[in-house]
């Protein structure tokens, strides 16, 4: 009304009589319009941008009170040129448009850290998708924009370095919350004393994930880092990638362990699995090096590296390990597997049969063992289906039950059993050891194992960390083929309180 100059409402008089109700006037008209604008600013942000800062059942509710509000507007306009008596009261309008003017403006502002925030992410894609130069992909990682010059601290010399160290070299990035075990450090050291003394232009690079730094974590911090004799991130700021670290390599807690390039190109988004299978063996730990490892057929081996569980592999010998958590089923399945290691039919073939039985290792060696049976599980889950990856499967299936046994042949596992059907083959031996002398042993087990196997109902179950990494959406059971059922399981060991009680 005042833009258009309405006659009614310029000449002098008119504006004294209603100086204060056309400055409301033209105050709410000019806000209202402001909403308006902003509204449409947001729809063009979300059409571009793919951003909804706004929820969707806002906007209809906002629009509305624009249009009330216009409707307002334009009938004390009429109420001012006709010089009635009856005024709207746009006190009320007023308060509520700038209401929403200041709740939209807070969502411009969320927009725009959204799509600043979306950009980065999409340079970060294309940077480690185009061949770069590694120390370039490290600084906008980390920092986006202006990079420090010393942030890197050399474990090995105790000393600050710049991050030009990086520059084209093959960079391998432990990715860790202040969580990491001495275990998974004193795993690493082997690989990082291989690579300083062989291959030089490997470097290691840890980057400590925490979401906010204080006095305790800088301890915490600088107590870790005594104990890498590597590179370590040396900033204690949060992370500017840790979207990307989390949403893109999957990081949920577990050490990461991304190989890049020197021209910053991915090679393994997390080879911490394959090295703490197969240690050394696993240079230069790119996903064509595992492919390569996960198709090896002596796997077992590969779990009792490292762990001082020696094995002497020999092709006519049958292999027996075997454990669970029942004392009285090892007891049974040790005395009955003894007996048949001890009958005359199986020396008479020349096969001797060595019993291993895991429960008699020690607590620390246990737990190693079945580390290594998830990682490698988590470096097979991805894989098509073959009788390797069922048989660690089902390992890995039966870490919880009262019993379980690997059988093999040499170093090449014949099959893997759960405690009730492979202690009852072993029993009912007499039903089968005829056969040895034409089958041979692991034959003969195996199929007379295939057989009670598919008599016993046996309910499958697998217990992965969900912080390992990517897991699949699915899992087919490796005993009937159906896919597996998914539940979530929480669970608190309240480490740090045991810890700060003194308990361990």
């Amino acid at each position: 009304a005042i833009l258009k100059r309405v006659p009614q409402l310029t000449n002098l008089e008119a504006l004294k009589k209603h100086h204060n109700a056309i400055l409301e006037l033209n105050t709410l008209i000019k806000t209202t319009l402001q909403v308006i604008d902003i509204i449409i600013e947001l729809e063009r942000l979300s059409s571009i941008h793919g951003i909804n800062a706004v929820p969707l059942e806002q906007f209809p509710v906002d629009v509305f009170w624009v249009i009330i509000t216009i409707v307002a507007i334009v009938t004390q306009i009429e109420c001012l040129t006709t010089d009635s008596d009856k005024r709207q009261n746009l006190s009320q309008f007023g308060q509520k448009i700038n209401i929403i003017i200041s709740k939209l403006r807070n969502h411009v502002a969320e927009c725009a850290i959204l799509i600043a925030e979306a950009e980065y992410m999409k340079t970060l894609r294309n940077l480690f998708q185009t061949p770069t130069e590694v120390m370039e992909v490290f600084k906008v990682l980390i920092f986006h924009k202006d990079a420090p010059q010393e942030a890197i601290y050399d474990g090995s010399t105790k000393t600050l370095v710049k991050i030009n160290e990086l520059k084209t070299k093959d960079v391998l990035l432990l990715i860790s919350t202040l969580d990491i075990s001495d275990e998974d450090i004193t795993m690493l050291i082997p690989i990082y004393e291989r690579l300083k003394r062989e291959q030089k232009q490997y470097k290691i690079v840890w980057i400590p994930i925490v979401e906010e730094w204080n006095e305790k974590q800088r301890k915490q911090f600088n107590s870790l880092k005594c104990k890498m004799p590597w590179y370590v991130l040396h900033h204690f700021a949060p992370i500017k990638g840790i979207k990307y670290i989390k949403e893109e390599l999957h990081f949920m807690q577990k050490p990461l362990f991304v190989v890049l390039n020197p021209k910053g190109m991915i090679l393994h988004d997390n080879a911490f699995h394959m090295i703490q299978v197969w240690g050394v063996k696993a240079f230069p730990f790119t996903k064509s090096r595992e492919i390569i490892l996960t198709k090896e057929s002596m796997w077992i081996d590969s779990l009792l590296v490292d762990i001082d569980i020696k094995i002497k592999w020999e092709e006519e010998k049958c292999v027996i390990i075997y454990g669970g958590t029942s004392a009285t089923w090892i007891e049974q399945f040790t005395e009955a597997a003894g007996k048949l290691a001890s009958d005359t039919s199986i020396k008479q073939t020349n096969t001797t049969i060595e019993l291993f039985s895991l429960a008699k290792e020690n607590k620390n060696v246990v737990s190693k063992f079945w580390n290594k049976v998830e990682s490698l599980f988590v470096t097979k889950m991805h894989d098509e289906t073959n009788t390797i990856t069922q048989q660690v499967e089902k390992l890995l299936s039966y870490k919880n039950e009262d019993g379980w046994a690997i059988v093999t042949q040499g170093s090449v596992v014949a099959f893997v059993g759960h405690g009730k059907t492979v202690l009852t083959t072993i029993k009912e031996s007499g039903k089968w050891i005829g056969g040895v002398s034409k089958k041979g042993l692991q034959d003969s087990l195996k199929d007379y194992h295939n057989i009670v196997a598919k008599s016993v109902r046996i309910c499958s179950h697998l217990e992965i960390h969900n912080a390992a990494g990517k897991v699949p959406d699915f899992i087919v059971c490796p005993d009937c083929n159906r896919t597996m059922e998914v539940f979530i399981t929480y669970k608190c060991c309240h480490i740090n309180e045991d810890k700060a009680n003194g308990d361990h």
